[in-house]
């Protein structure tokens, strides 16, 4: 490469090639392997202008220039006496090209190996770097050099190559694989789309190989590797060549394996294979997508354009997008999301096109498919599916039959495991339909390596918040679109606070199933593996728990919901919020940057005036009265950490939270009232429900903690059986199994036990020798605390056995049950015989009614009306009288003993 560039040419290439994205990590990445011994760069097809920009982009990031590349000439942009002098002296007095190689790689300099001329790059003709790659073994060979192959990728254009090439194809090259002119017109054409947000060249750097480790392969062979290692990348970025959506189509009816499924539905139906040869077409074409990498561009820019509107930005986890990236090198990946809002089905779309990976193929219900929305969808990657798959087997097999090929062709595939919206903030129980349908997928051989990403794409505030609270408090749900919601001034108008997505472990299908059924599923019972696709299900569920982000505002409603009294103050506020901070850093939680930015900071303060552990002296009297004594042997000689109390961690928050105020504030979630010169936060009577979903965006960090506060407080007495609290776990386990995800079954007892450790631990309880548990009355204040979360769902569970209990033995349409026990709920808020208003929540009180069916506490039948087919429900005749009213005294008595009195500190210890 050349250090020195004629003025006007470097002028020229700096502003042309200013626009490559050339990521931070990437550079990282090349620094450190440049450090550990020759460097042999290697780009699939030979290019003066993609050898021009890395010189660019190694002199600007400090990377070694390459010494050797074969096939280019640099006379031209050199100053023009080193041209001229170049161009008069040729190669006089030079070696050849294979020693300049092999001394350079001797000497330990970097070097840069073409695979292919750009003209035969497409059709494989030959090799331009097999000489070069010879060089390269025999000297691994006989005089190690420990030199490492880095695989580069340059993507000028994200759309894929076309299948069947074109004449000019072949003449200037295909779209990833340019000759000169092609990439000229690419390097004008980003120019202007990087000016509209269309988007932009990208690098990328794929996985080193050591050249030892293949010294034994043949030329050939090694640049095969080569080029299969830089198209592989290549595929992440633009997706597989392009099928246009009619011969995808084709493809699935002709395939052998659609063809059998409909045969054999012919010969157990009786009906006519060609009649149902045409219903497969006619489903498959309201099924399938059309995807465009243009939808896609023109998408991502008016995406930034409406997302710099309304939000404050996007807070993307990078480590687990690489990570997503690494196991699509290896895997079908199927990414599984959280769905609260109708954006998500644009995030991840928009957050891999400007991350450079092909955007996912999206299962969305049919319900999206009208016009204009469902033509934008289906060409940006959307497939619909109908809500129910049920008395149409057909339908059945052809969806399967698309998913399969949809894998098999590369592409990222994404579904939302809940349904739908969320509603109330937590995740809904999960849904298996699309999961059987892959499971049985990979079972059946028709996808391998199959891997589930659990994804939590969470938000500052909703777009939909006020439109959820109405649904929740009764009313009829309303028929809504992203596009008309986009639409709205009101949206437009906003700011919507940060968005959040996070990526989980993945979960490896081949390892999952292999663990519960060692034999493999082929002759499992049909039972048995459903059971092992609700675990599966569950399992997605905790992934996208784990990663969760927890935001400022998820905090402010958590402790002001949770509050007993109407408002608190901002001592009691910062208190709470920092008992809140420092429990979730002990679960390892994902607190969001404002919130992580705003601890560091108050930890550095303190670092920079430590001398030694204890020696607190020189701190200024805030770090005085918040940094907690700590035993000098607990800690190394070289640690800098102090472990702030948990004021201290909520006054640090501060910063974070005064934001959430004001955007909480700006929607009427949250009043901040001046009273007596002080500030009293206080959540509107009208809004906790609408206030209660950000709330419940984290709460299932707290339920293990919160369902044994709860039912070691529900025991009466100060020494009580451990069994009589572990049957009150279990109790509350199974009353609110479809309000929270908990662990199997199995590991009940072990979290039990982990929990019942943490109590004792922090004090709040203690263990005699003979088992039994001692308890304070009034509890310590972080149990009132923990207890307080689920007072809300309890008491719905409350007040839908009460409005059950009211039924007798006559049958009524759940809707109109569900609009009694609002009503009464309501009721029974203003007369103070419960406690929070988000009690009376509609998706909480059909919850209570789909537990008490499973426990036959309710019976069903369906019946129809006016053409619509509704359930109806009745007290069963086992729980008629006296059953059911025990279980609503039950439940009454059990959230009367958890009630929370204000203005105690709270303690992790």
């Amino acid at each position: 490469m050349v250090t020195v560039t004629g003025q006007l040419v470097a002028w020229v290439l700096a502003r042309l090639l200013s626009g490559v994205v050339f990521t931070s990590r990437a550079v990282d990445q090349l620094r450190e392997i440049d450090t550990s011994g020759p460097v042999v760069y290697v780009l699939r097809s030979k290019s003066l202008i993609d050898y021009l920009y890395f010189n660019i982009a190694f002199q600007r990031h400090g990377i070694r220039l390459v010494r050797f590349a074969n096939g280019v000439n640099t006379w031209s942009v050199r100053p023009w006496y080193s041209a001229l002098r170049t161009l008069l002296r040729g190669r006089r007095g030079l070696p050849n090209d294979e020693a300049c190689f092999r001394s350079a790689v001797r000497s330990g300099e970097p070097t840069l190996l073409f695979l292919d001329t750009a003209a035969n790059s497409h059709g494989g003709r030959g090799t331009l770097a097999r000489r070069f790659l010879q060089q390269l073994l025999e000297l691994e060979r006989d005089a190690p050099t420990g030199a490492t192959l880095v695989p580069l990728l340059l993507v000028w254009d994200k759309n894929p190559d076309r299948d069947q090439p074109t004449l000019l194809d072949e003449v200037f090259g295909t779209r990833q694989n340019p000759g000169f002119f092609r990439k000229l017109l690419l390097v004008a054409k980003q120019t202007w789309e990087s000016f509209l947000h269309l988007g932009a060249p990208q690098v990328q750097v794929g996985t080193p190989v050591s050249a030892a480790m293949v010294r034994d392969e043949v030329p050939d062979a090694l640049a095969r590797r080569m080029r299969e290692a830089v198209d592989l990348e290549r595929r992440l970025i633009v997706g597989p060549e392009v099928k246009s959506a009619r011969r995808i189509r084709e493809e699935v009816l002709s395939d052998p394996r659609t063809v059998g499924a409909i045969q054999e539905l012919a010969l157990s139906t009786g009906e006519d294979f060609g009649a149902l040869q045409v219903r497969a077409a006619s489903s498959l074409q309201s099924i399938a997508a059309d995807f465009s990498m243009l939808m896609i561009k023109v998408l991502s820019s008016l995406l930034t354009a409406i997302f710099n509107q309304i939000y404050d930005g996007l807070d993307i986890d990078v480590d687990g997008l690489e990570s997503v990236r690494d196991l699509g090198r290896r895997k079908r990946v199927v990414l599984v999301p959280s769905h609260k809002s109708h954006i998500d089905y644009l995030v991840l779309s928009y957050v891999f096109y400007n991350h450079s990976l092909i955007p996912p193929h999206i299962a969305a219900g049919d319900n999206l498919s009208f016009w204009p929305i469902g033509p934008v969808f289906r060409r940006a990657g959307a497939f619909f599916l109908r809500r129910s798959f049920a008395g149409d087997p057909l339908y059945t097999r052809i969806f399967n039959a698309y998913l399969v090929k949809l894998l098999e062709e590369g592409f990222f595939i994404e579904f939302f495991i809940e349904g739908t919206r969320s509603r109330t903030g937590k995740l809904n129980p999960p849904k298996y339909g699309m999961l059987n349908m892959l499971v049985d997928a990979y079972a059946g051989g028709g996808v391998g390596d199959l891997a589930f990403v659990p994804v939590s794409v969470g938000y500052e505030n909703v777009i939909e918040g006020s439109s959820y609270q109405a649904e929740l408090e009764g009313g009829e749900k309303k028929t809504e679109s992203l596009g008309g919601l986009l639409r709205t001034s009101r949206v437009l108008q906003s700011k919507y606070g940060r968005v959040y997505v996070e990526f989980g472990d993945a979960i490896d299908a081949g390892e999952f199933l292999s663990t519960h059924h060692p034999a493999g599923l082929a002759d499992a019972p049909r039972d048995d593996v459903e059971r092992t696709v609700r675990r599966l299900a569950y399992g997605i569920i905790h992934g996208i728990n784990a990663v969760t982000t927890v935001t400022p505002s998820a905090l402010a409603a958590l402790v002001i919901l949770n509050y007993p009294a109407r408002g608190l103050d901002a001592n009691a506020l910062v208190r709470e919020v920092g008992f809140v901070i420092a429990f979730l850093r002990e679960r390892n939680a994902r607190l969001s940057g404002s919130l992580q930015t705003a601890l560091a900071a108050r930890h550095a303060s303190i670092r920079s005036v430590r001398t030694t552990p204890l020696d607190v002296a020189a701190f200024d009297d805030y770090d005085q009265e918040f940094v907690a004594p700590v035993d000098p042997d607990a800690l190394p000689a070289s640690t800098s950490v102090v472990r702030l109390t948990d004021e201290a961690l909520g006054e640090a928050a501060r910063p974070a939270l005064e934001e959430a105020f004001r955007l909480l504030a700006t929607k009427d979630l949250i009043e901040v009232r001046e009273v007596a010169d002080e500030r009293v936060f206080v959540a509107p009577e009208e809004r906790r429900t609408e206030l209660a979903f950000y709330k419940n965006n984290i709460i299932h960090y707290f339920v293990p903690e919160a369902v044994f506060a709860t039912a070691v407080y529900a025991v009466e007495g100060t020494r009580i059986d451990r069994e009589d609290v572990r049957s009150y776990a279990r109790l509350l386990s199974r009353l609110l199994k479809h309000e929270f995800c908990f662990e199997e079954r199995s590991r009940f007892d072990d979290v039990l036990a982990g929990t019942t450790s943490y109590f004792v631990d922090r004090g709040w309880i203690s263990v005699g020798a003979d088992g039994r548990i001692d308890v304070t009355d009034p509890p310590p204040a972080g149990v009132e605390f923990l207890r307080g979360l689920l007072i809300p769902t309890i008491e719905a569970y409350y007040v839908a056995a009460r409005g059950i209990a009211e039924l007798a033995t006559d049958w009524v349409e759940e809707r109109a049950l569900l609009k009694k026990v609002i009503a009464r709920g309501k009721a029974l808020h203003l007369k103070g015989e419960i406690q929070y208003g988000e009690a009376y929540s509609k998706a909480t009180l059909e919850n209570a009614v789909r537990v008490y069916r499973e426990w036959g506490v309710v019976v069903t039948r369906e019946d129809t009306r006016a053409r619509r087919k509704v359930r109806e429900l009745r007290v069963s005749d086992e729980y008629a009288g006296e059953l059911v009213a025990e279980l609503q005294a039950d439940l009454a008595a059990l959230t009367a003993r958890q009630r929370r009195r204000p203005g105690e500190f709270l303690r992790r210890v």
